[in-house]
């Protein structure tokens, strides 16, 4: 909301440390009130309002660091917007694939949660030797003792992924193969969008890597790839034959490539942007396939997991019928 707000103040042409003052008066809310307050007030000592946004430490860092090189390009405007955009529809897999399945996977979770019990319950209820061989009370304590360890070795594999995502490099990034595709695109979104931004602007192929530098923080993979770029590139290469790999998946860089022959500088933009939604389009199509499957997964498992047990606690209970007659 504080994203669309600035925005269409800034595009109404009020200045920014205006812009916020007023925002902090009307009070859409505590928080909003707070966050401009301390905006303006950084606007006014001279600093710059995003490091006011920075300093409330309610903004995500990799927000800061964009609105903080939109800020010194004068494109403060473009890059809410582009924010605001991003936070609506942001591509990733906790975002666009585990998040709208959330009724699906808790109702798998209850059917594992409950499945686990229900053979203690009857061997509580009924006596041990009346639920032997059951086949509803077997899956019951086979779920109980290793659905537990199960979950923690997913957790800790998504702990390992997303470390390794963020900092590996080399031989060690093969490990990550499965994974590594949504972050390597995600970077080149990233990285085309910012691009195109600037080089709109005229930024020289440096002044893009250095702003990408800010935007995106030393170290790490991208730290890392940034770096190598900028090395070739003051070498004298073209920046669209540098960046493969690094910052644009391979396939991508070779659409850049075909997009600006000959290093027209006029051309980089619309390049650069095309790069961008193109990779957008394709990881939200992967995504969303990814989206259906886990809730195929989901309704499945904890369909046949009900259909599975439901039937043994029929038979149990019609054997104990036939005891009791």
């Amino acid at each position: 909301m504080f994203y669309e707000v600035l925005r269409a103040q800034l595009g109404s042409g009020i200045a920014v440390g205006d812009a916020c003052a007023a925002v902090a008066v009307v009070g859409v809310s505590p928080q909003m009130t707070a966050v401009a307050r301390a905006a303006a007030a950084a606007e006014t000592e001279g600093r710059g309002a995003v490091e006011g946004l920075a300093d409330t430490g309610w903004f995500p860092p990799e927000d800061v660091r964009l609105l903080r090189v939109a800020q010194r390009s004068a494109a403060l405007h473009e890059a809410l917007g582009d924010l605001k955009a991003a936070d609506e529809g942001r591509l990733g897999i906790l975002a666009t694939v585990v998040r709208p399945n959330g009724y699906q996977l808790l109702l798998l979770a209850l059917a594992l949660f409950g499945g686990s019990q229900i053979g203690d319950f009857m061997a509580s209820s009924l006596g041990e030797e009346r639920v032997q061989g059951n086949r509803s009370i077997v899956v019951s304590r086979a779920i109980r003792d290793y659905a537990p360890p199960a979950l923690a070795g997913l957790g800790v594999l998504a702990a390992v992924v997303a470390f390794g995502t963020s900092q590996w490099r080399g031989p060690a990034r093969r490990l990550l193969a499965g994974f590594d595709g949504v972050h390597r695109a995600r970077v080149g979104i990233a990285f085309a969008s910012l691009a195109a931004r600037l080089t709109e602007r005229g930024a020289s192929d440096v002044e893009v890597l250095d702003a990408a530098e800010d935007a995106f923080g030393r170290g790490g993979f991208v730290g890392a790839g940034i770096a190598e770029v900028r090395r070739e590139v003051a070498a004298g290469a073209a920046i669209e034959n540098a960046v493969p790999g690094r910052l644009l998946p391979r396939e991508y860089a070779a659409m850049l490539k075909a997009l600006v022959p000959g290093g027209e500088r006029e051309l980089y933009p619309r390049g650069y942007r095309t790069v961008a939604e193109v990779q957008e389009s394709v990881l939200r199509g992967r995504l969303t396939a990814a989206q259906g499957m886990v809730r195929t997964f989901a309704l499945v498992g904890a369909a046949g997991l009900i259909g599975f047990i439901v039937p043994g606690i029929y038979a149990l209970a019609g054997s104990l019928m036939t005891e009791l007659q």
